[in-house]
């Protein structure tokens, strides 16, 4: 069994898996970007990422170059920034 390290705490693996369903959040902009934020916590400064991908308008990706990404500290900071990118995003053509 895996042991994961995560905001300075211990976790068992299904214990973590379960934390990162709760802190997901997942958007498609604009039929074409696929927004996507998620606890990564791999012992990182920062456990929390948002990354861009492009996809097709079912949300599939369809390359796994990311087209743009950030870290944060907080799951607070994490979806603020969610959203505030998708609205960004939403403005691209």
């Amino acid at each position: 069994m895996h042991k994961y390290y995560c905001l300075n705490k211990d976790f068992n693996e299904q214990e973590f898996l379960d934390m990162q369903k709760v802190h997901h959040l997942r958007n498609v902009v604009n039929k074409k970007y696929l927004i996507d934020s998620i606890l990564i916590c791999d012992n990182r400064k920062y456990p929390y990422e948002t990354m861009i991908f492009p996809c097709d308008e079912n949300g599939k990706v369809t390359d796994s170059n990311e087209l743009y990404v950030e870290h944060y500290l907080t799951y607070e900071e994490m979806a603020k920034r969610h959203f505030e990118i998708c609205k960004e995003w939403e403005q691209k053509k």
